[in-house]
């Protein structure tokens, strides 16, 4: 991953999962790969269906505007 990348956002699971540190980390936490996909996975899923209610109440209101 080129810093520029890591730069415009988010660095990808895959690389972070990579990295030695995080990897150090997650062993003396006993966290496994498995269980941090599936938090992240619940997290994203959270998010957007957050992101997709406030959008349905931002139109709704917009259009009692009108």
């Amino acid at each position: 991953m080129l810093d520029s990348e890591f730069m415009a956002g988010e660095p990808d699971l895959r690389d972070v999962l990579a990295d030695p540190l995080v990897r150090a980390v997650m062993r003396r936490d006993g966290v496994t790969e498995a269980t941090l996909k599936e938090v992240v996975r619940h997290y994203r899923q959270s998010v957007l269906r957050r992101t997709a209610r406030l959008a349905k109440r931002d139109t709704e209101q917009r259009l009692e505007l009108r």
